[in-house]
């Protein structure tokens, strides 16, 4: 038997760049040649992250799995669960944001739709209060005007690719989703009703009393519109690189 050959340590080495190694940070699980497994601790929440299997021989030299490629939760101040999707090098949050806390754990006024007795469509917030720097999860922000643009452009204003498909948050049923983006039917608080349309907020302002916001309407039209920035309005996160 070649005890040169022998491994001598193995483990899971992890880090924020493809194809971490032995030199990045890594857990011990063993030797020898049996399968392993084990769990990550310490990351970062909202954030991507790469693994790789190792494993060292007695000569010291390493050898390596393959690259996974992997994203923590992202998880707001109340404990709810967001998963996200990337569309045309944007990262947005597939649902909408529904926190009532500011990340720092005070509380953050908001409302939700009187007609959404399980609260599946988010909450709504004031203009001022989305744009304040303890709104989000480190790491994420309010779309921008130009960024609901982007997505605008991105289906050349024809909204059935972002809306859910079927009728369970929409009327029509005319979604399709292929974009992942899977908005619902969310309206606003001042009787719009569900279903008929998905109304947010972005953070910028049309004028010091006004912001802007972006629709989209059961029949596909997708457009922007102005609101005094008290007034309530769901919204949409983004990845803040």
């Amino acid at each position: 038997e070649d005890f040169d050959l022998q491994i001598i340590e193995k483990g899971l080495c992890f880090g924020t760049e493809p194809n971490p190694s032995i030199d990045d940070t890594k857990i011990v699980l063993g030797d020898g040649p049996a399968s392993f497994s084990g769990e990550l601790s310490g990351l970062s929440p909202s954030s991507d992250y790469h693994v790789r299997a190792y494993t060292i021989t007695g000569n010291g030299d390493a050898a390596y799995g393959d690259d996974v490629p992997f994203s923590t939760l992202i998880v707001d101040y109340d404990g709810n669960v967001y998963t996200s999707v990337k569309i045309g090098g944007l990262v947005w949050m597939v649902e909408n944001y529904e926190c009532t806390h500011f990340n720092d754990g005070t509380e953050l006024p908001h409302s939700f739709h009187p007609d959404d007795v399980n609260k599946e469509y988010g909450a709504s917030y004031t203009w001022y209060d989305i744009v304040k720097p303890n709104f989000a999860p480190e790491g994420w922000r309010v779309a921008t005007d130009l960024e609901w643009r982007a997505l605008h452009d991105f289906v050349d204003g024809v909204s059935h690719a972002l809306k859910e498909e079927g009728t369970d948050h929409w009327n029509s049923g005319n979604g399709t989703n292929e974009t992942g983006f899977t908005a619902y039917g969310s309206a606003h608080i001042y009787g719009a009703q569900l279903k008929a349309e998905g109304s947010w907020w972005t953070s910028d302002e049309d004028s010091p009393e006004d912001g802007i916001r972006w629709v989209i309407f059961d029949n596909q039209y997708m457009g922007k519109y102005v609101n005094d920035k008290w007034s309530r309005f769901p919204v949409r996160l983004v990845r803040d690189y």
